[in-house]
């Protein structure tokens, strides 16, 4: 019996001694992995450092500006560029607007070298008790390094990249060469790039006439420009403007009372008018392609230079709108060829949205052409009711009149075989005769695209200067330049040859 019992307890001993040497082989085996792993990323950690870019070459920061064309008498009639940008000095923006986008986006950028650690603590925590990603922990400097010098890539390796260059720029650059990147190279909206351009965009004014209500608005953009754009939601740039108010307060830059006294400011926006106009487009064109031939595309896009041309603004205006209202008089004639589509009631909603991004401004402009959709329609009146993006409007039985008969349904669907007919979900193109107030209330004008083409080109005859030349009814559609790429029909050139008898 007891050696019956040492066998079993030798046999109880061995599994013991086994697993002891899996455990030493995984350990080995695990801490050789450990190895490989640190050795690898210690070769890819100075590999990529290698192959950071230099941030000695921001000292010398030189953005794309905005190329000018302008007209005989000098006024600025176009431009070109890849970024529509004014640079200033930083010596000419307010402090008060340095203060507010620090206040906003970098609360401790005159205190850290690059790199907020504790600021990526709070963000840290604060998306934890969120479990979304509610703040963002980049400081200007991480924003400058991303923007001049590395892709816009999400990714580990880039934030990684962008830590490292942010404490080389703090090394190179004084803060206020920093700011002075920042503040010009920054995207704030509506095809804004720079403080500059962007107070001009949105206020009409320049940066160094901007009020405290004001830079508070310009302040609250960089975390979603076309979000919190004051054109086209002026309530949630009010918000964004309040938190940036009550940021400068708790960082000491402004007074409570100060706050108080710039959100109560009335807020005037004043969108900058389109320089690129419809009605130069085939002009600007031209001119464009001879510029690239001749200088190269850096310098026309890149280095803000001005052209001087014979355009003459007003006669360019004139003869855009000879040849819209021309053809669309021809095309009227022609008949009514019926709703550009149909729409089902479902996609309506989806349609609209789509309509009102492309939407410049708070309200539909007089004069101009859009898609709508009809909504409502009184067979009895013979007057519909059109959604254009968001905003709704009245098409009268008499502003269609040039239509002739036209059938009307108060349900979605084509109505008649022929497809010609006016129903609840039919796209139609109305023109504006009297804005929207408040997105009510418009009344409108059935158009219709033209199906045939024009040009016009008047040259002053003394000095062969081209004063005006249009190629077309919309360039948008075609850049084909009728004016200039057209050749006219044989036919046309063709002498007759009479015999006499």
């Amino acid at each position: 019996m007891g050696m019956y019992q040492g066998r079993q307890q030798v046999n109880r001993r061995a599994p013991r001694r086994d697993s002891d040497g899996t455990f030493k082989i995984l350990a080995t085996g695990a801490a050789v992995l450990v190895i490989i792993i640190l050795i690898g990323f210690t070769g890819w950690f100075y590999y990529m450092l290698a192959k950071l870019p230099k941030v000695d070459r921001l000292a010398d920061y030189k953005p794309p500006i905005v190329t000018q064309v302008l007209g005989d008498d000098g006024s600025l009639v176009g431009e070109f560029y890849l970024e529509r940008r004014t640079v200033v000095p930083v010596d000419k923006i307010p402090r008060k607007l340095i203060q507010a986008f620090v206040a906003a986006e970098d609360s401790n950028f005159f205190q850290h070298k690059g790199i907020d650690y504790f600021g990526i603590v709070r963000a840290a925590v604060k998306n934890l008790i969120s479990m979304r990603k509610k703040e963002g922990a980049s400081t200007i400097t991480q924003q400058v390094a991303k923007s001049m010098l590395l892709t816009p890539e999400k990714s580990y390796a880039r934030k990684i990249k962008e830590a490292i260059l942010a404490s080389r720029m703090e090394k190179k650059l004084s803060k206020d060469e920093i700011l002075y990147i920042y503040l010009n190279q920054i995207y704030l909206g509506a095809g804004a790039y720079g403080v500059q351009l962007a107070a001009e965009t949105y206020f009409g004014k320049g940066v160094d006439q901007l009020n405290l209500g004001e830079i508070a608005m310009l302040a609250g953009l960089p975390k979603a420009p076309n979000s919190y754009s004051p054109i086209k939601h002026i309530d949630k740039a009010k918000e964004r403007q309040n938190y940036v108010l009550e940021r400068m307060v708790k960082e000491g830059y402004i007074t409570e009372a100060e706050a108080v006294h710039a959100r109560n400011t009335v807020i005037t926006i004043r969108p900058l008018k389109k320089v690129n106009s419809e009605q130069s487009a085939y002009f600007l064109e031209q001119i464009r392609i001879q510029l690239e031939q001749t200088y190269g595309e850096d310098r026309l896009y890149k280095e803000g230079l001005k052209i001087y041309t014979t355009m003459n603004a007003e006669m360019q205006k004139a003869a855009y709108e000879a040849v819209l209202r021309g053809l669309k008089e021809v095309d009227k004639r022609q008949g009514f060829r019926g709703p550009v589509k149909y729409l089902a009631e479902s996609e309506v909603d989806a349609f609209c949205k789509q309509i009102e991004d492309g939407i410049d401004g708070p309200s539909l402009k007089q004069g101009n052409t859009y898609l709508g959709v009809v909504v409502k329609a009184d067979k009895g009146r013979g007057d519909v009711t059109v959604r254009v993006g968001e905003r709704t409007g009245t098409l009268s039985r008499k502003n269609m009149g040039w239509a002739g008969k036209v059938s009307l349904a108060e349900s979605f669907g084509k109505p008649d075989e022929k497809g010609k007919g006016i129903a609840l979900g039919a796209v139609l193109e109305v023109s504006v005769m009297t804005p929207d107030v408040n997105r009510a209330g418009a009344v409108f004008v059935l158009d219709q695209t033209p199906l045939a083409q024009a040009a016009i080109v008047a040259i002053d005859p003394r000095t062969g200067g081209v004063k005006a030349l249009v190629g077309g009814y919309d360039f948008k559609k075609s850049q084909f330049n009728r004016a200039i790429q057209a050749k006219r029909n044989p036919g046309s050139a063709f002498k007759p040859i009479i015999y006499a008898a």
